[in-house]
């Protein structure tokens, strides 16, 4: 997500952009959980060489989700969307539920959502400190590289 996408919604939808600054710890949440899922997936399906940590050149992901790194990013982004909505539900202070009311709001416009789905994805680059087992899987490398704390701030703040 850059300041330009958070202008061009502030613009063209201002609410839209009051709530991703009010869930700005959820969508960081939701993001990080996205790319953990699709990184799983890329190693399920051998597509992480083991030796670099790139994602493999024209490899191809064969799961129920999709068979390419977007699909499988943006359908873990609903997945986990819904997952915050469940806890949400369950909590019954006042901002859980203007969280929540904004949460749902943006998931009632797919159209949106995939704008702020899209907006937060980042690129995964090499994933180090990975175990192939699938059983063992860590990915602690790209957990310390990811950008959710700056993502955060820039959605809670700009």
């Amino acid at each position: 997500m850059t300041a330009w996408h958070l202008e061009l919604a502030a613009q063209a939808y201002p609410q839209l952009r009051h709530s991703m600054a009010l869930l700005a710890g959820d969508l960081s949440w939701i993001t990080g959980q996205a790319h953990v899922d699709l990184i799983e997936q890329l190693a399920l399906a051998d597509c992480i060489d083991p030796s670099s940590g790139d994602v493999k050149k024209h490899a191809s992901l064969n799961c129920d989700k999709g068979s390419c790194a977007f699909s499988v990013y943006r359908s873990a982004f609903w997945e986990r969307a819904r997952k915050r909505c469940d806890e949400l539900r369950k909590d019954k202070n006042r901002d859980a539920s203007l969280r929540l009311d904004a949460l749902q709001g943006l998931m009632d416009d797919p159209r949106k959502m995939d704008f702020v789905a899209v907006g937060l994805m980042q690129p995964l680059g090499r994933i180090k400190g990975w175990n192939p087992s699938p059983a063992a899987f860590e990915i602690q490398d790209w957990q310390d590289l990811y950008l959710g704390p700056h993502l955060e701030y820039l959605l809670f703040n700009y």
